[in-house]
């Protein structure tokens, strides 16, 4: 299993506020779970995550 991250290391990744994560995460567009009551990520996870991201962006570009 890919070691887990913090919220604090997830906005690091992705350079986002924590504000900003909180509110992706609690509409369930970004990948996350709880964990002994605080939010936890896979790094593998939010990389795919943002690739998907950027197929879509590109996909809307080219139309």
């Amino acid at each position: 299993m890919d070691p887990l991250i913090s919220i604090e290391e997830a906005c690091a990744l992705l350079k986002m506020s924590k504000p900003a994560l909180y509110g992706c995460v609690r509409q369930k567009k970004i990948p996350a779970f709880k964990f002994q009551r605080r939010w936890k990520f896979q790094r593998a996870a939010l990389e795919k995550w943002v690739e998907q991201q950027m197929e879509e962006s590109n996909k809307t570009i080219k139309q």
